[in-house]
């Protein structure tokens, strides 16, 4: 949490799952290794929007173990 600005909105990044403050945020990483969530980004672009820089990426990604029984991975997109 020591590189998350004040105030930011972290819901999307852990997908309403756990809460998203210090508490949940320090959860996460263990949640994601629990569910064998694994992803791996294939593509980034950056987009001005008003003042802010959006970076968005492209990834594939497995979760709930989908790899073990041969499915997966999926495609994804991240803000």
């Amino acid at each position: 949490m020591t590189y998350v600005a004040d105030g930011a909105n972290l819901s999307q990044l852990i997908d309403g799952q756990l809460s998203p403050d210090a508490e949940g945020m320090s959860l996460f990483p263990r949640f994601s290794e629990a569910t064998g969530y694994k992803q791996k980004v294939t593509s980034c672009e950056k987009a001005a929007a008003n003042s802010d820089t959006i970076v968005r990426c492209a990834l594939d990604f497995d979760d709930i173990r989908s790899d073990e029984i041969g499915r997966g991975p999926y495609p994804g997109r991240s803000r």
